[in-house]
């Protein structure tokens, strides 16, 4: 049975970027489609849920003959995080009792049901020595988007299936995420993600995890055939990262990059600084290279001008002062898991429905959706996976993957409200326990 789980968990792994979803409810208000009020099973959440299936049915014996109270005393003395996580869950649950769009809330109650075993389930991988087959179906998984990112740049347009859960995106519609400069409109890449920004901050962790990879092989013949190849996927992963034109992506690989150089130059011998150094030479001479090639792209999006102009920055300046106002009136209860967007509508039926968005920061969307107890349980739950590493006198690298996320988290609100962004976060963080 544990080897049927595994299995399962990680092929939900390699398909988690891919959109295919049948969607079973889809809101139409005054003539629009209400994106953020969409209900769908995507394809990777019923792998997921199947495999947990699999974990509760092998594991019941074992959970008769423990008491709940001993069990909850282990978790609060020796497993804080997971009493925390516990918590969370359960007060996002009740929300459900005050929230306006109920099957919403309950969608979304759902949803965080099963990142929290995803975390669970990829902290006991990691545990029991499968975090290097984790990392190889990620890792697979990110070329294969970087690959199909560069392809839709260089086509400038992406093909629609259903069976992959791909949109058809071109430069010219309306809506389509492209680059403006004098020469005209260029699609930024999408890979099977709804939005670059997403696609990005995926392969930004990927190239990461790819530098991970390359300090912790041992020396060998075979281990230098298997470096070779990994340290010539570093240059695809990077053209795709830079394709996405996004920002916050690439802010997250710098500081969790930084991160890692620290951490490889402090505390790692001879040869592991060796492959550091190699890699670092790789990734800017890939860097400076793509850079180039694309300097009349790359470079105004840093422009002052440019980004001042942008109406990324308005929306998001709006959508902070609508999360603030639902906090200053619901500041204990929130106004249920997943219902941000559905009490904006409330407050506001006469406003366009494409103008009505999510808080483009996390802690702000939790917070308006679950009050200052949720806010609060969420940074707990972070705060003690966190300060684990603090204590330790080598940091582990790989707790750099999370600050990756950072800007994502503070400058975005797909890493709470969309499927694959909660999923590939706490899958992240369950891979962040490693001792490395």
């Amino acid at each position: 049975m544990r080897k049927i789980s595994d299995s399962l968990f990680l092929f939900f792994l390699f398909i988690l970027p891919f959109q295919t979803v049948y969607l079973l409810r889809e809101p139409m208000i005054g003539g629009e489609k209400w994106q953020y009020g969409t209900i769908g099973i995507y394809a990777s959440s019923l792998v997921l849920a199947i495999a947990i299936l699999i974990v509760a049915i092998s594991r019941e014996k074992e959970i008769q003959n423990i008491s709940i109270g001993i069990r909850m005393e282990t978790l609060w003395r020796e497993r804080k995080t997971d009493a925390f996580l516990l918590l969370f869950v359960l007060w996002s649950g009740l929300s459900l009792l005050w929230a306006q769009d109920a099957m919403l809330a309950m969608y979304s109650f759902c949803k965080i049901l099963l990142v929290a075993d995803a975390f669970v389930m990829t902290r006991d991988m990691v545990r029991r020595g499968k975090l290097r087959q984790v990392i190889s179906v990620l890792l697979l998984a990110v070329v294969i988007q970087a690959g199909i990112g560069i392809g839709q740049f260089l086509m400038q347009e992406s093909f629609r299936s259903s069976l992959l859960g791909t949109s058809a995106y071109e430069s010219w519609q309306a809506g389509t995420s492209v680059l403006k400069n004098d020469t005209g409109r260029f699609l930024r890449a999408y890979g099977t993600f709804p939005h670059p920004n997403i696609y990005g901050l995926f392969l930004a962790v990927g190239l990461l995890l790819v530098a991970h990879r390359i300090m912790s092989m041992t020396r060998g013949a075979e281990q230098t055939i298997e470096r070779v190849v990994t340290v010539g996927v570093v240059p695809v992963i990077l053209l795709g990262l830079i394709l996405s034109f996004s920002r916050s992506a690439w802010a997250g690989f710098a500081i969790g990059f930084a991160f890692l150089m620290a951490q490889t130059i402090i505390s790692g011998g001879r040869h592991i600084r060796m492959r550091l150094y190699a890699t670092i030479s790789v990734v800017v001479l890939s860097s400076v290279i793509f850079s180039f090639i694309l300097r009349e792209a790359v470079f105004p999006r840093f422009d002052q001008a440019t980004v001042g102009q942008e109406r990324s920055v308005t929306d998001r300046m709006t959508t902070y002062r609508d999360a603030l106002g639902i906090i200053c009136v619901h500041p204990l209860l929130g106004v249920g898991v997943g219902n941000m967007t559905a009490e904006l509508i409330r407050l506001r039926p006469e406003q366009p429905l494409w103008d009505i968005q999510p808080a483009h920061d996390v802690p702000l969307l939790i917070c308006s959706e679950l009050g200052i107890p949720g806010l609060v349980l969420s940074l707990c739950f972070f705060g003690s996976l966190a300060l684990p590493w603090l204590r330790k006198k080598n940091v582990p690298t790989l707790a750099g993957t999370f600050l990756v996320f950072l800007p994502s988290l503070l400058l975005d609100h797909f890493l709470w409200d969309s499927n694959f962004g909660l999923l590939f976060l706490f899958v992240a963080l369950g891979i962040t326990t490693s001792d490395d």
